[in-house]
């Protein structure tokens, strides 16, 4: 009977707490000022993705990649797609900042920066570090799969042109 009184009153005052706090609703408003603010951001998530998409390219154009235990012609295909997503998301990078009358800004620069140094760390904490082992290439598919799909998730959010015809 005691336990069951606790376990009331605990759960009377969580949610007298949780109404009580008006961050959640300046949180609610906040988040979708954020939200609203990265919609209208769709040139700096091209150039996101395509500095990743260079990024994560450049991790498997090693000449270390002998160790490695994955079918060759996957691995060939593989960095064939992804050279190709770089090469198209660039072209389209540079097209809309043409068609936007933009140059190439010091935000630009920033993240491309930023991912550099993010992605070099990356190899440098382990093919580097672990010598090219087999493990250490399976921890940069693995974080490259990661990144992908998180590219993936990131690109969808994009406003598309309409479909003239």
């Amino acid at each position: 009977m005691l336990n069951w009184i606790l376990t009331l009153v605990l759960l009377c005052s969580a949610v007298g707490s949780v109404r009580s706090c008006d961050w959640l609703r300046i949180y609610g408003d906040l988040s979708n000022d954020s939200m609203s603010l990265l919609d209208q951001m769709p040139e700096e998530k091209l150039v996101f993705i395509s500095d990743s998409l260079i990024q994560i390219s450049q991790l498997y154009h090693h000449e270390n990649l002998s160790s490695v235990p994955w079918n060759q012609n996957k691995t060939d295909l593989f960095l064939l797609t992804m050279d190709r997503q770089a090469r198209e998301m660039n072209s389209c990078v540079t097209a809309n900042k043409l068609r936007a009358k933009r140059t190439h800004t010091e935000a630009d620069t920033q993240t491309h920066l930023k991912l550099s140094h993010y992605y070099k760390k990356l190899f440098r904490s382990t093919v580097h570090k672990m010598g090219g082992s087999v493990a250490s290439w399976e921890l940069i598919r693995k974080e490259s799969k990661v990144h992908l799909e998180m590219l993936d998730l990131l690109q969808v959010t994009i406003p598309r042109p309409a479909k003239s015809g």
